[in-house]
Formats: C-alpha cells, structure tokens, sequence
C-alpha cells in the first residue's frame, strides 16, 4: 500500500501552534521537513519533558525530518526561496509579518514559487484587532465560547483537558491545506491561506451555531447566563467497580432501557420516547437506574446494555486506558522509541487506508539533523541519518532504515537520495505550474460524494466536501430518519440540518430493499466517494462492502467510521460522542480535581466534529493520491482513535510515570499564576497563563506591582509554581472589579495571555470575528428565522467561502437524482410505489394528486 501523499513534499515553520498539522500530513505519507533556527524550535522544550525528551514535541513531530536554518541571515533566507522551490505546501505559525518583514513572507517566496500552498497557522488570524494576542489554550477556550458551557452550575466555568485545541487547531490547518493543494492539481495556482486557531475553535470544535447532537433536543433553545446542569444529557452512574455512561437516546433505546429497568409504570406513558420528557423526568428517572446499575460491574452493564440496545460505556482513567486490550489489538497504542533511548506507549495515529494504519513510524528528528543535505529537484531532499528506533503493537515505526512490506515507501538509498517515504513528484512542475483546470471554480467541483452519515459525525464530515463543491448526496430512508431530523421541536426542520446538510442534495432510498441497494450500486459507479459511520459490518452486510464496490468501481473512495473501529473486543460497542470520550479517558481528566464524581463535559459532543475533520482529510488525502494511482481505497476511522491521539501527551507521560497525571483543573501544571478568575458582575470570568520571565515581567507592570519581581518567591518559573496560591490571590484580587474584557485586552497588549470567557451569543458580536466575517447566514424555507453560520474553513486567497444553499428536506432531490441515472418516468413511478424511492412528502403529495386528477 502506497500512503496518499507519497510525493507531496511540505516545509513545517511551525513551532508549538499546528504542529500536529505536518504530523498528520507526514502520517498521510508526505514528506515534511522541519525548519529550525539553529538554536531550535521553542517547541524542543515544551513540558512535561521526561529523560530529556518534551512528550509533545516527540509526538507532534514524529515521521518528519529537521533542518536549521537562520533566517536573520541572508544565506538562511535564500536556503528557505530554494527550499520553497521544491515544495508544494508550507506551513507555519510564526507571529503575523514577522516573515514578511524579513523578506521570506507568502508573497516573497510565492513570487518564485507560484504552485506552492502557503498555510499560515495563527492564534487570531493575520488581521483583525486580536492578530498580534497570544493564544494559549486557556485563552481559546474562554474565548470561543467551550468554557461558558463547561463546569457545574454555581461554581466557577471548568477548562476542558490540555491538547484538545492544538490538535482540533493541526488537523483543520491540514485540511485547508489539503484543499488549496488539490485546487493547484487542477489549476497550476497555489494559495495563501490564514488559518485563525480561535475561529477554528468557535466553529470546529463543538460550535453553539453548528451541528449539535441529538441531545440538543433536551435542551434550552435560548442561552441562560450561567451554566446549566449537563449530567442530565449525558449522565454517569457509579456502578461496582467504578462508572458507567449512557447516551439514550432514539426511541428503541429508551424502550430497551425501559424494560431493563422492569417497565415502571411511572414511565409507561408514550411521551417518554421523547429526549425533552426523559430530561424533565431526570430527577426521578435517574435513581432507578442509579439503583439498578450499583451492583453490578462496567463490563457486565455495557454488555447487557448492547444486548438490549441501550448505549453504555465504562468512564476509564489513563490507566485503565493504557492497559485496555482492545487499544493494543486494534493498534490505536503501541510501544515505540519517542527519543533517545526513551520507549513508552503511544496513540499511533488517526486513520487505516485498506487495514494498515496511517502513523508513528518514525520519531521527531534530532535537531539539524539533515543540515549537510542540499537540496534536490524531483526528488527527496535531504539524505537519511543514521539512527534507529522500533515500534511493537503491529505498526511499524522507529527505524529511517527500509520501510516494512506494504507501507508503500520506496526504501532509503544512499548519498543524495530520499528520506524513505517516496520521491515521486507530484505530478506539477513547483517552480513553474502549467493551469489545467478553470481556476475560479470550487475546488472540489466535478467529485461526487454518496452520504450515508448520521447526526453530527455524518454531517460534518460531508458538509466538508459539499462546501467546497461536491456534489453530495445524503441518502436516507424515510422509515428510520437521521437523528438530526429527528431533534427538532414542533418546527418541520431542526436548525442542525440546516447546518449540517447544507449544500447537499437528498435521495430518499431503502437500502434494506433489493431494489434500492441496485439503484445505489448505480449512484456507485460513478462517484467518486462513498461515506458512512455505521456500525463496522453494516455496509458488507447489505452486500456493499469496499470490495464488491471496488469491482464495480475501482476508483471509489470508501470511507467507513464507527466509535471504536471494526477491530479489537470493542467493535461491536454502540458509540457516541459521550462514550467514546468516556471510554478514551478525556472524561476522567475534565472534572475538578476535588471531586472525580463530578464529570464536566456533559455539554458537549466531543469528538465528533473533530473526528468528522479528521475523516474528511484522510479522504480528500486520498483523492489526491488517486491522482497517482488511478484507484481508490478503504479508508477507516475510529472516533477512540481521534480521542486517544488528543490525550497524547498525558497517555504518554502517565505511562511512563504511572499515577502522575491527574485532573488539572484551571491551574497549569507548568506555568503560574494560571487560573480561572472571577471579574466583577455576574458570572464573568477570564483566563490568565504566564509561562516564562518575560510575560511574568508584563504582568508585574500591569499590576503596577515592581516589587513582585525582586520578590525572590517568584524569581523564577520553579519559585512561581511552588507559590501559586499567593500569585492566585494576587491575581483574582486584581481581576476581581474589572471588566473581563477589557482586562484580557489589557493583560494581551502588555503581551500576557489572557481572555475573556465569552458566552455563545456574544461571539455574533465580537469584534474580531466581525472584522474577519467569520460568521454567514443559512436560510431554510421551513425556518422561522435565517442562522448564523460558520463562513468558511479558513481565508483563502484563490477559494472563494462556500455557498449557502439551503439545505434539502428529505428526499427532495430523489427524481431528479434517479432522472440523471436515465431513469424514466414510468420506472421512477413504479419504484416509488413500491417505496424503494422516496421523495420528499410534498412532492408525493403532488403526485398522488396528478394521478387523482
């Protein structure tokens, strides 16, 4: 197997912030190649630092090579223009203009280089008032709305774990420059694309203006001030030998937990199929199951509830995770070298192309460790070193020496040759790119996608492709509707299809028909991508596996998710979002630390819009890769997987020092003062992180307070850290009368980060976001009013934001899809009356009365 972006060659800048975007494109089977200054990167630093080694930076930089080279100088500025001639992405995530003003910014380099995507990764994007803030993860999650909506009521907001946002941050930057790239494969023109972490976040994370969760169904549809009381959604229940999640949710699952419970009469009225009345209904429905659930274990309770249909999950800790058999035998953690002479457990990667997994092979390179290489054309650019490593746990990894059989990679050859992960060129000349294709057309125009998802993982992950020009259709049955259509409340659509589903077009369809799989395996034979997240096993039992597609249609792209994959004792689990983050261990360290009780992120749907992201790079990776190839491929990804690889960093460390990582809290572990602070008026918060000497020096002169910094208690990063309750109190002192958000401005402009914590409504009005639109409207006939909306996946200097059509009502589109088949009237007609076609209900209407009359 040939990974997707063999011969796709990618300069990484980046340091700290999206650095996780060259890993995953380097996972994908790009050639990536650090570029350090000769002093190296801030990242080489980063805590917890084990052995010597930093764990983030060794998992955010394996499978990539390193060169230093001084930019300051002339002769490290050229090294970069000739650098970029060979490349066909860049990225980086230096501060806004520095590069351009050492001449080696975007339009410098691209002015040599026309075909190159260039992606620049930035807190707050390359304009608007925010542009030069600091964007630590505390300050993203206040400002993007995450921590209004985490934390009991009553008590102060709660940040979520540490290394969601830089991976959520890593895989979106990979995707827009995925999208520029496969634009340049048809025009010859390359791009400039400004990716802002914080918008990112605010619409690719768990967005309040985006696709929700059937859940959203029980909840307020206006926006309380304070916190609402999120056990309800998601709740947990101690059990034997520790804790238990559900997520009941569809009607079948009440019932099969109606009846475990013995079918109490209390909830025997039929108005308890519905989420809303279950939630009313929690303060006396939930001790039954409290009651029922106390004596028995988590592995007893998530088998009878498969058994009955009724979604249970173990809530584990990082141990209990790093121990788990299903995570060794599927290959989501495996035992490698992560630096010198240091082994440990690791999440191995997102995504398996035709059963092999797409992932560590490599670990991050040494410092310049390609510095005597000059660059070549056409080929790799630097010779391998001479180092070794190993993996266990099925992947390989670890070695620069010849790849294993099957990974595609052709082997490493001596003198001037490759890095051992391709040199085949890319099929455009980078210095020179001839157009192709007509270069104001949607990137993704001409490919058509077959849409098999459900609720918000299904819809995000198409929504990707339909924004971008694909013609997408969503195909569903009638008789057993999405779980979007079916949360909305009293209105004929719920505001996350017009999310989720805009841009598509829907083909009303019965796969459990004879009839029905044959329409679709026509729709097949000539798309280009088929998604589904089903349940793995589903597709190959309507006869529809990857390889009975691939005979009808070599090119196909089949990708296929589900919570837990279609390997390893778990995966025939039922997964959602809470479970799975239950299970993973994200649940476990997003409490407070006093009380492992009290689970906090009951309010959001965590991983599915990132894992949907994830899925939509690996699949537009892969269709780069056809290109080559002439054929498709089976893509797999499991929502544990994208979970595990966002905990990196903690699995890591507690594997090496078992029992150390333990829920944070507010308060960084390597950085003080760092908190959560209360501000003057009701429920008003802001974040405060000071990592190193000189933001400690800003915050002394904010504070009006020099003699802190000749107080010997706080003389260095060690001294502030075993004093945190003092510079806590100081701090919340400081804050306590002011308003959160001028203060964060404040503290920004001195160069301290901080941020205000903003509630979802107010993110309409933010400044910022407004000076870089980062908000539409989407519309719907069947809406009372028009909703705000995600813009746009990143700024694009050659794509134009997507459209905004709106999105279809059930089966709307079901004739006109079956016509571009060449299907008459006549056997139109016959298949929707025998109910293998359905459109949509006013279009069956219209029928019925043209065959009245």
């Amino acid at each position: 197997m040939t990974l997707p972006l063999h011969g796709v060659r990618v300069l990484d800048l980046t340091d700290g912030l999206g650095e996780s975007c060259g890993r995953y494109l380097a996972d994908l089977g790009a050639e990536v190649v650090r570029i350090e200054q000769p002093g190296g990167s801030y990242s080489r630093s980063a805590e917890p630092v084990v052995d010597g080694v930093s764990i983030p930076f060794a998992l955010r930089n394996a499978n990539k090579h390193a060169i230093t080279t001084d930019l300051i100088t002339e002769a490290g500025r050229e090294r970069l223009r000739e650098l970029a001639g060979t490349a066909d992405i860049l990225i980086e995530s230096q501060p806004p203009g520095r590069l351009t003003g050492l001449g080696v910014g975007p339009a410098e380099i691209r002015s040599g280089a026309p075909g190159l995507v260039w992606v620049s990764i930035s807190g707050f994007g390359q304009d608007g008032p925010y542009r030069h803030w600091q964007a630590t993860e505390p300050v993203l999650y206040a400002m993007s709305g995450v921590l209004s909506r985490s934390g009991a009521p009553g008590a102060e907001p709660l940040l979520p774990p540490a290394g969601l946002i830089e991976e959520t941050v890593g895989v979106h930057a990979a995707w827009a420059a995925l999208l520029a790239y496969h634009r340049r494969l048809d025009t010859g023109a390359g791009d400039t694309v400004d990716l802002s972490a914080f918008e990112t976040i605010v619409h690719g994370f768990d967005p309040g203006f985006g696709t929700q969760g059937s859940a959203a169904a029980g909840r307020s549809e206006d926006f309380p001030r304070g916190r609402p009381d999120a056990a309800n959604f998601y709740p947990v229940f101690p059990c034997r030998d520790g804790q238990v999640r559900i997520c009941m949710l569809a009607k079948r699952q009440w019932r099969g937990m109606f009846e475990w419970l013995g079918s109490p009469a209390e909830f025997a009225d039929p108005k308890y199929d519905t989420i809303p009345a279950r939630f009313a209904a929690a303060d006396t429905l939930h001790p039954l199951i409290e009651k029922l659930f106390a004596e028995h274990t988590q592995a007893e309770l998530v088998a009878e509830g498969s058994r009955r249909g009724v979604p249970v999950g173990g809530v584990h800790t990082l141990t209990e995770v790093l121990e788990t058999e299903h995570f060794a035998v599927s290959g989501a953690l495996m035992d490698t070298e992560i630096g010198a002479g240091l082994r440990a457990r690791v999440p191995s990667g997102y995504v398996s192309f035709d059963g092999r997994r797409a992932g560590f092979r490599t670990p991050a390179p040494e410092l310049g460790e390609y510095d005597d290489a000059a660059p070549l054309r056409g080929g790799s650019v630097y010779p391998a070193p001479t180092r070794t490593g190993g993996a266990s746990g099925g992947v390989q990894a670890g070695s620069r020496a010849p790849a294993p059989a099957g990974t595609g990679h052709a082997p490493v050859r001596t003198g001037k040759a490759g890095f051992g992960v391709g040199s085949a060129d890319s099929g455009v000349d980078r210095r020179d790119p001839v157009p192709t294709g007509a270069a104001d057309s949607a990137p993704l125009a001409g490919l058509r996608v077959l849409d098999l998802g459900v609720i918000v993982f299904g819809a995000e992950l198409s929504r990707q492709f339909a924004d971008y020009g694909a013609d997408v259709i969503k195909i569903e049955n009638a008789n057993f509707p999405d779980g979007l259509r079916q949360s909305r409340r009293g209105s004929a659509l719920a505001a996350s299809v017009a999310w989720g589903h805009r841009n598509k077009r829907s083909l009303g369809l019965d796969l459990r028909s004879a009839d029905g799989i044959a329409v679709f395996r026509r729709l097949a034979a000539d798309a280009d991508v088929v998604l589904a997240n089903f349940k793995p096993g589903t597709l190959a039992s309507m006869g529809l596996s990857y390889d009975v597609l691939a005979e009808l249609n070599p090119r196909l792209v089949v990708s296929e998710s589900s919570a837990f994959g279609s390997t390893g004792p778990w995966r025939a689990r039922l997964g959602y979002g809470p479970l799975v983050r239950a299970s993973c261990g994200v649940s476990a360290l997003w409490r407070y630390p006093d009380d492992a009780e009290l689970l906090c992120d009951g309010q959001t749907v965590y991983p599915d819009h990132i894992a949907a992201q994830v899925t939509a790079v690996a699949v537009l990776a892969t269709l780069v890769g056809r290109r080559r190839t002439g054929r498709g491929t089976h893509i797999e990804v499991a929502q544990a997987d994208t979970a595990l690889v966002h905990l990196g960093t903690q699995l890591v460390t507690e594997a090496l020092h078992p029992g150390t990582v333990t829920a944070p809290g507010n308060a960084d572990p390597y950085a003080a003062p760092s908190g959560v602070y209360a501000c003057a008026g009701d429920d008003e918060w802001c974040v405060v992180t000071v990592h190193d000497d000189h933001q400690w020096a800003a915050l002394c002169e904010v504070l009006d307070r020099p003699d802190l910094r000749s107080d010997t208690r706080f003389s260095s990063v060690a001294h502030r850290i075993a004093n945190r309750p003092e510079l806590d109190r100081i701090v919340a002192a400081w804050l306590h009368d002011r308003d959160p958000q001028e203060a964060a401005a404040e503290l920004q402009e001195a160069g301290v980060p901080a941020g205000a914590m903003l509630r979802l409504p107010q993110l309409l009005t933010d400044p910022h976001l407004s000076a870089r639109g980062s908000y539409t409207q989407v519309e719907h006939d069947h809406l009372p009013m028009s909703l705000p909306a995600a813009a746009r996946a990143a700024v694009f200097t050659g794509i134009a934001d997507p459209p905004t059509r709106q999105a279809p009502v059930a089966g709307e589109h079901t004739r006109e899809i079956c016509a571009e088949l060449g299907m008459d009237n006549a056997e139109i007609g016959a298949l929707i009356g025998a109910g293998v076609l359905q459109p949509s209900v006013t279009d069956t209407a219209s029928t019925r009365e043209e065959a009245a009359g």
